[in-house]
């Protein structure tokens, strides 16, 4: 887990789950794009890297016919400040006005959603290389937009 100051962008990182004042937890994944994205302008709110490690990379479902499994669902997301807006948008990424995980729609949202290939031989693996391949898009993405005041300025 990392922890990034809301107010210089600094990243906390440990291993112990502690949260010093003044900063907030973020996955130790993302946040590199969440720190740069801050840096230049953008604002964000949530995030989320996407967790190969969930309990279960499969779920076990009752039908009338017996069990049978079906693949995990996952996704990597960045929520954002009211009033943001993005010059492009990173490769897969979907841009939607809703929060993961409520019925509100009044933030910028971009997501991108994985599944396992049904012949996954180590679906554990399948996922963190997905994970890591879009953290790695994700970063150069944050790294090349320009400043959010830039942006603005080029919009109007």
């Amino acid at each position: 887990m990392a922890a990034m100051h809301t107010e210089t962008f600094e990243i906390f990182h440990n291993d112990q789950n502690i949260v010093p004042s003044g900063y907030v937890a973020i996955d130790e994944l993302i946040a590199p794009t969440i720190q740069v994205l801050n840096q230049k302008g953008y604002t964000t709110m949530f995030c989320c890297s996407g967790h190969p490690l969930e309990e279960e990379l499969t779920r076990t479902t009752k039908t009338e016919e017996g069990y049978y499994k079906t693949l995990a669902y996952f996704a990597s997301y960045i929520v954002f400040e009211e009033g943001i807006t993005l010059p492009s948008v990173p490769p897969d990424f979907e841009v939607r006005r809703k929060i993961p995980g409520t019925k509100s729609a009044s933030r910028l949202t971009i997501d991108k959603h994985y599944t396992l290939s049904k012949t996954s031989d180590n679906p554990f693996f399948e996922m963190a290389q997905q994970i890591l391949d879009t953290m790695k898009q994700l970063y150069q993405w944050a790294l090349e937009l320009p400043d959010f005041e830039d942006n603005k300025k080029k919009e109007v």
